[in-house]
């Protein structure tokens, strides 16, 4: 996989202009932008740079979407892409990822936007012969389709993926059809990105989270293995081996660094189950283990729950976690996954 940096984004002619850490054009791969410093404008007002990876979709990558889609990847689909990482101020703030579709009168070319959590903020058509299209840039069309993930997009459309679910009616009849073929485009790019990116996606995450309470963090690495044996020994001492609901399996850790190769934190990302509801909370923490910030995708289910963890922020543990109600002890957990807790019984 091939990274290509690009520095900042100055304004200039048509509102910005690309300083490359590199003296030559940036290679072209399929799918990519036509004009990345235009449209990244574009779908980032705020983003004064960009990062471009570039990767290969091949055949595992199409198996992987026929598992999760009742549609697959065309094999004209295969082959080099590029990922764009918008930035501010050195922040990631978003994706971009352009995509191709057949639809009723030739391929339909989008750039799409999507958070960090790969959903839908913003699209762009970059090809597109419909006159229906008119129906999807703005209005209800429009607004159907922003901030959804990929479930969400999945809910729109009928059991085939063929066409839009009989009782979504959010555009006219007559746009129906390439109403369908975009909800394919975001459903393949939301798969897609995710297949091929996954650790460099969790790695932007990571520094975007970590600059909010960082200001010197400049890279987030991946961490050693988080629930590895020794810690799982400390953690069965301190709080038994009774389930805290955390998926240990799917936990993952970022060592965040500065520009000068010194760690500063850390961010954590841990599924949790609670009450059969699922979610995925991200902490935050300095090199003292004080916890900066904890949050779970998607808001807390309850007040009494974001109230709990709340009470975790900016305590120092050694003080925090004696009493350990629900929440101290996950927290608990996680420092002693990052070998920097103690447990209970050394208190």
């Amino acid at each position: 996989m091939r990274r290509h940096s690009h520095f900042r984004l100055a304004m200039a002619l048509m509102g910005f202009v690309l300083l490359s850490s590199f003296g030559a054009p940036e290679p072209q791969a399929l799918c990519a932008l036509r004009d990345p410093v235009r449209q990244i404008a574009r779908l980032f007002p705020d983003a004064d740079a960009y990062e471009s990876l570039v990767g290969t979709v091949g055949q595992e990558t199409r198996q992987g979407v026929a598992k999760r889609l009742p549609f697959t990847l065309h094999f004209d689909e295969l082959g080099r892409h590029t990922l764009y990482v918008a930035k501010k101020q050195e922040r990631p703030v978003g994706l971009v990822h352009v995509r191709s579709e057949a639809g009723r009168w030739g391929l339909v070319e989008i750039a799409w936007a999507l958070d960090m959590d790969l959903r839908v903020i913003g699209y762009e058509f970059q090809r597109c012969r419909d006159r229906s299209k008119s129906a999807l840039t703005k209005g209800t069309g429009r607004e159907a389709i922003l901030h959804k993930g990929f479930q969400d997009l999945m809910g729109l459309m009928s059991d085939d993926g063929g066409a839009l679910a009989q009782k979504v009616n959010f555009v006219p009849k007559s746009a129906r059809p390439l109403a369908a073929t975009v909800l394919r485009s975001g459903l393949k790019t939301i798969a897609v990105t995710e297949s091929v990116w996954p650790d460099e996606i969790a790695a932007f995450r990571a520094l975007s989270l970590a600059l909010r309470y960082h200001p010197e963090a400049r890279e987030a690495v991946p961490y050693r293995e988080l629930f590895d044996e020794k810690s799982l020994g400390k953690i069965k001492e301190s709080i038994g081996s009774e389930s805290t609901g955390i998926h240990r399996a799917g936990s993952i850790a970022h060592a965040i660094l500065d520009a000068k190769g010194k760690r500063r934190g850390w961010v954590v990302e841990t599924p949790w189950e609670l009450d059969g509801d699922s979610t995925l909370i991200r902490w935050c923490f300095d090199l003292n283990g004080v916890v900066r910030s904890v949050g779970p995708r998607g808001g807390w289910k309850s007040e009494e729950l974001r109230a709990a963890f709340a009470s975790l922020v900016g305590a120092e543990p050694a003080h925090s976690f004696d009493c350990c109600g629900a929440s101290g002890v996950l927290v608990l957990e996680v420092l002693l996954g990052l070998g920097i807790g103690q447990p209970l019984s050394s208190h």
